[in-house]
């Protein structure tokens, strides 16, 4: 399906709550002084979004996964070498189906394949695209999380539906699936959901959001992040927009 949309979601290099593997994992800083996560308020001038929510860019840029579990290594690995083709026609385990209205500008051909491959294990997400369908799994698994479905016309691509596991809240999947999609695939610099129920505390918002987007995150924020333009200086942007219900 996605020929220049492939071109602008294809990383050359390469959600839920809890996170992704049990084994031994060792999470650490590049930095002897681990950085600091702060909450900012939408009016405070270092925000660079319409939201509040905690900035964290500086601990997941600098943050490094490694782990002593050989099995996880291993699983990580193999994974890099997969192109998704097994996924065609699968949903998430448990998966249910979750309207949705979401549309992003795009004009030009589709083409199935690799969208987006985690290239390190601090990227945690592999993506691809078949059948009008995008595939989102965890990188060091391969557990499939979210399958949502594409509509094209000329000047945008929509998603209509999107299946999560039935435990997932489904306002929080609606809202992971877009943020991938404007940061793993549009490389955007956006902000990504926080759920309702994760304690308001800079170290458990900064290990959760690491362990969920990695490296790529930056600005976690509570409130709804579907919308037109998040960043202050970027108003009127039409990347990724939420159609009217």
């Amino acid at each position: 399906m996605i020929k220049k949309l492939l071109s602008i979601f294809r990383n050359s290099s390469p959600v839920n709550p809890k996170p992704e593997v049990t084994q031994p994992v060792v999470e650490s800083s590049q930095s002897e002084e681990r950085p600091l996560v702060r909450w900012l308020t939408k009016e405070d001038p270092e925000n660079p979004f319409v939201l509040e929510g905690f900035d964290c860019y500086g601990f997941t840029s600098s943050m490094l996964s490694t782990t002593k579990d050989q099995d996880v290594a291993r699983s990580f690995l193999a994974l890099r070498s997969e192109d998704g083709q097994a996924l065609r026609d699968t949903l998430p385990e448990d998966g249910v189906e979750i309207p949705c209205l979401l549309s992003y500008a795009f004009g030009g051909e589709t083409r199935d394949g690799i969208l987006f491959k985690s290239a390190v294990m601090e990227e945690k997400w592999d993506i691809y695209l078949y059948d009008n369908r995008v595939y989102f799994c965890r990188s060091w698994t391969g557990t499939l999380a979210f399958v949502a479905e594409l509509a094209q016309d000329d000047n945008a691509f929509r998603i209509s539906r999107v299946w999560a596991p039935g435990s997932n809240d489904s306002a929080m999947s609606v809202r992971q699936v877009d943020y991938l999609v404007k940061s793993h695939l549009y490389k955007r610099r956006v902000l990504h959901p926080l759920p309702d129920e994760l304690e308001r505390d800079p170290d458990v918002v900064a290990m959760y959001s690491f362990s969920q987007y990695g490296r790529l995150c930056c600005f976690g924020s509570y409130e709804d992040t579907l919308g037109i333009a998040m960043l202050k200086t970027d108003v009127g942007n039409d990347i990724a927009v939420r159609s009217p219900n």
